[in-house]
């Protein structure tokens, strides 16, 4: 709970939605960003949960990886440190470039829909729109002529029906 008791460590832990989901090691989580059915976060438990390969569990390791944590884990703190500096930075350029992209999506996506409601509007304007009227006004003609005369029905005429056809 977020909201109360909890609501320190979920401040250092960087909690800002609800439900949060994060796993791993309780000392560097990673948040969950995968879908909520139950499917995905099955597959996704059996998948990651459990013991892995970590600087306490070097033999779950594959050898790259178990060289490169090796690697870091004689590194100076402040050396291990700058360098996640530099990779938390990478992430956030990549977020940012990722979401000036979607803005220029979202402007092709406004621009083409602007300029489809356009078109609309001038083939409306071009005709349409009085083609249709005249379509729906002819309809009425035939509908009023087959009534009087079912079984000699005619096209319907392009000019309101006499009193006597009617």
């Amino acid at each position: 709970d977020c909201t109360s008791s909890g609501k320190k460590l979920c401040d250092e832990e960087g909690v800002e939605g609800f439900p949060t989901l994060r796993f791993g090691d309780p000392l560097a989580l990673e948040d969950y960003n995968g879908f909520r059915d139950f499917e995905a976060l099955d597959s996704f438990t059996k998948a990651n949960l459990g013991p892995s390969c970590g600087p306490e569990r070097l033999e779950l390791c594959d050898e790259p990886t178990r060289q490169r944590m090796e690697e870091w884990m004689a590194m100076p703190m402040s050396e291990l440190k700058h360098k996640i500096r530099k990779k938390e930075e990478e992430v956030t350029a990549a977020e940012k470039e990722l979401k000036a992209f979607v803005k220029k999506l979202e402007k092709k996506y406004d621009d083409a829909v602007q300029a489809q409601e356009a078109k609309q509007k001038a083939i409306k304007e071009g005709g349409l729109s009085m083609m249709k009227a005249v379509q729906a006004h002819n309809r009425r003609l035939q509908r009023a002529v087959s009534g009087t005369a079912q079984s000699t029905a005619k096209p319907a005429p392009a000019r309101a029906p006499s009193r006597s056809e009617l």
